[in-house]
Order: structure tokens, then sequence, then C-alpha cells
């Protein structure tokens, strides 16, 4: 798992260079290796070209996992070596009950709004606060 040191921070080069070193390595026990990167967007340019090598040929066994909120973020030379999967936020019952303690005042409905808030309750109230409902109307 490679990920910022800290919050905010940026994925350091270093920390590339050991990720290549794992996956370069053959495993033991004859069982693929998952390196996971996450945010993604958060390599700055040189850590990402450290990347791209490893990216384009991969070594046998191994998968990398970019995870990432803006992919748009990442460079180009970064998203053209990778294959996309995009996740649908998913919520459920207990979400809608949590939006509905709110006292929200709105005349939409919570499905609704959770659909267009992407499944994400705190985006819901932050739709209502900025007037984007309104916009979009």
């Amino acid at each position: 798992m490679i990920e910022p040191e800290e919050q905010g921070k940026q994925i350091r080069i270093d920390q590339v260079r050991e990720l290549i070193e794992f996956v370069a390595l053959k495993s033991f026990s004859n069982r693929a290796k998952l390196a996971i990167l996450s945010p993604a967007e958060a390599m700055n340019r040189a850590t990402a070209n450290a990347l791209l090598k490893t990216l384009e040929e991969p070594p046998e066994q191994s998968m990398l996992l970019l995870l990432s909120h803006m992919p748009e973020r990442l460079p180009i030379t970064i998203r053209s070596r990778c294959q996309r999967i995009d996740f649908k936020a998913v919520y459920d019952d207990a979400t809608v009950g949590w939006l509905q303690q709110q006292n929200l005042e709105t005349d939409y409905p919570l499905d609704l709004l959770l659909h267009l808030a992407d499944g994400g309750p705190l985006k819901v109230l932050e739709m209502l606060d900025d007037e984007t409902l309104q916009d979009r109307q």
C-alpha cells in the first residue's frame, strides 16, 4: 500500500521505487502481488514518470491498482497505461435515515438528492447549502 506519509502531502518518488522493487521480485508462494497507490493523484510528475515503465510492462503475477477520486489530475501518460474502472456510489436505508434526521428543508425526494450527489450524504447537504439544486433547476 503506497500512500502519502501525511494527509494532503505527495507520494514520494522513493516510495514508488520501493514499490517497483517489490513487484519486480518473484513471489515465493507463486501467488499474485497487489500494489495499491492511493490517492494516485498525489503523485507528482517525477513520481509518475518513475512508475511508467512498470505500468507499461508489469512483472508477471503483479497487479497495480491506482485509486483516485480525481483521475483527470493524473498525467495522460499514466491514464493511457491503465484500465479505468468506475465504481458507482451505493447508499442504503441507513443513509436515507441519516438524511431524514437532518431536518432538511427541501421538496426533493431524498433518493433523488442522493442520486444527484453520487450517493454522498454530505454532498447532499452541500448541494442544499450552496443552491446547486436551484441552479440546476
